[in-house]
Order: structure tokens, then sequence, then C-alpha cells
């Protein structure tokens, strides 16, 4: 009933039910966020007179949060470049209005280096594992620290040849599921290659800021990636969008931060790829609307969790 015709690269980042008012009329529907633009989905009094208003984001002037009776804090103020008014009514006012944000203020990414990165990465996917010992031990003890829950759905960041894909599955069971995604496509195939017959496991070829899923998340876990982001703000906001209400983040490593920096500083295409002190990280984390649970940053480490705020 409130579907729409999307672009080829479009893609879907939130939705809720919401009411707009618009010139003395109001209509009760779904309201979306894409990654191009702003759509509104209802209906008046009866079924078939259906409204839409769509509003690219690069033709929104200014956008503000409102009050409905001066009390509750559950309106967006759109204003266009063109001068058109909107006000929609809808729950979670502060995280739509900073989600909505970040997608007008992402900056676009260098394509020659997304494609350098991601040669990099799949000229290694064959001996990736060779290359990276794993401490079995120590994989095991992070994910403990992360908590995935019976029946989970799980969002694997930068799931590189899929190490982590059997250790959070013997957690999440078989009524959990697991969504790992890498940019590299030939380190997806090494993962689908190791752990494709893994029940309720899905590898995806994709962008992170990019991807965009019609199920939310109760856990997004990030493996030796975080430093990986030029825009880790950003990524934060995005990973807020995709989680449960109170679903969680974690920004893991099993090794220290020192070493991180170090590995990376001695390869070229990723040498200005750092991982910011876990006190930094943590602030970033609250700063994109987490609820920081867990700072470790050592010699042994490092694991950053938070929490989406409501």
């Amino acid at each position: 009933m409130y579907s729409f015709p999307t672009g080829e690269t479009e893609q879907i980042l939130r939705k809720g039910h919401a009411s707009l008012h618009k010139e003395g009329e109001a209509w009760t529907g779904a309201f979306y966020l894409t990654s191009q633009r702003l759509v509104f989905i209802g209906y008046m009094m009866d079924i078939t007179r259906k409204y839409i208003e769509d509003v690219t984001l690069d033709s929104i002037r200014e956008i503000r949060g409102g009050k409905t009776f001066g009390l509750f804090s559950n309106v967006l103020n759109v204003t266009t470049l063109a001068g058109l008014r909107l006000k929609i009514i809808v729950e979670g006012r502060d995280s739509w209005l900073a989600a909505i944000r970040t997608e007008i203020d992402r900056p676009v990414r260098e394509p020659d280096v997304i494609a350098g990165e991601r040669q990099f990465f799949n000229e290694r996917a064959e001996r990736w594992d060779d290359l990276r010992s794993t401490d079995q031990a120590k994989i095991e003890q992070l994910i403990a620290m992360a908590a995935p829950h019976p029946g989970d759905r799980v969002l694997d960041v930068g799931c590189g040849t899929g190490i982590l894909a059997p250790y959070l599955k013997k957690m999440i069971g078989q009524a959990g599921t697991i969504t790992a995604v890498d940019f590299a496509p030939k380190m997806i195939a090494r993962a689908v290659a190791k752990f494709g017959n893994l029940a309720g496991v899905r590898f995806v070829a994709a962008d992170i800021m990019d991807f965009a899923s019609g199920d939310d998340f109760d856990l997004i876990v990030c493996l030796n990636f975080f430093p990986h982001m030029a825009d880790k703000p950003a990524f934060l906001a995005r990973m807020n969008n995709l989680l449960s209400d109170r679903g969680s983040l974690v920004v893991m490593h099993d090794i220290p931060r020192d070493m991180v920096n170090g590995i990376h500083q001695g390869a070229e295409v990723v040498t200005h790829d750092r991982l910011p002190a876990g006190e930094a990280t943590a602030q970033m984390f609250a700063d994109a609307g987490y609820e920081v649970t867990a700072v470790i940053d050592n010699e042994q480490m490092y694991f950053v969790k938070g929490a989406k705020r409501g």
C-alpha cells in the first residue's frame, strides 16, 4: 500500500508511521528516508485518496525539530529551497533529525580511493587467512564481550573472509541470522567458500555506507574494520539507523591499537587508516546517539560497545 519506486542506486535507510501537515490539510501514512530523498505516502479520510510528497535531500534548505501542543517533541519542520514547508509528526524525532542530517552532510568518497582500497583487499583475499593469523581464544573472548543472544539478527561489517561467522552462529543459534558485508568481492567469495554452508548466514559484497536492509539488527560487530572508515561519525550514525531499539554496536580489534596503526602505516593504500584512542571512539559513539557500555584499549585488545539510545 505504501510502496514507491526507487532509483537503481537508491537505498531506503529508515521508515516509520507518520502524519504530514501541509497548507491546512493532514494525511496519515508512512515516512521514508532514502539515500536521496524524503518520501511521505499517506491517505486522507478514505483509502482512495492517496497522497505522495517527495523532497530530494539536496533541495532542503532547513530541517529542525518542533513540538505538538508545545509539549511533545515529535515534529520535523522541513523547508525546501523553493519555499515548500512541511510539518511531519513522527516518533523518535531526534533520531530522525540525526539520520537526515547525516545523509545531507555525508561527504562523497572519491571513487579512486574506494577503488584503490578495494583492489588492495581483493588482491590479498586468497592469502588473507595466511597473512593474518587468528587467535581463537581472543576471538571467542571478544564475541563473548559483544554478547549476542540466541535468535539475534547480527550484522558483521567488514567481514573479510568470514572469520566471525562460526563464532557468532554458535552464540545466536538456529533462530539467529547473520548478514556479513564486505566491499571487496573476492573477500566475500572466500567467505562463501569457507562458510557458505552455515544456515542463516548471508554474505553480501557492498560498501557499508551504501548498504541498506529491510530489517534492522540487534547487534552490529566490526572486527579490524573501523580504521578504514574515513568519516567515522557518519559511519556510526549510519549503523545507528540500522540497529533495532536498544540494539548495540561493537568496534573491536584482536590486537592492540598501536599494532593496528603500525601495520597500516607500512601499507601505502591504508597508511592513513588510523584507529583512534578508545576514549575518542567512545565520545564519537556518544555523539552519534549511543550509550557507551564498555571501553577497552590496552596492550591485548581494543573494544568499544554502545547501545542505541531510545
